[in-house]
């Protein structure tokens, strides 16, 4: 959307999400040159795999 012109406040406020979290995404996903979304994509659904594993309890 930034190739489109769109600055980061802009595409939060089209999305619905905050600037930060905008910001914050496009950091996290981005890869040399541009926002990767299938990249995105692999690390969400690796980080929900690693959160949704069953913990032992210690006692």
């Amino acid at each position: 959307m930034t190739r489109l012109g769109l600055s980061l406040r802009q595409i939060a406020k089209n999305l619905g999400q905050s600037p930060s979290t905008i910001s914050r995404e496009r950091r996290y996903a981005s890869g040399k040159t541009s926002y990767q979304s299938e990249k995105a994509h692999e690390m969400a659904q690796a980080g929900e795999a690693h959160r949704n594993q069953r913990r032992k309890c210690l006692q």
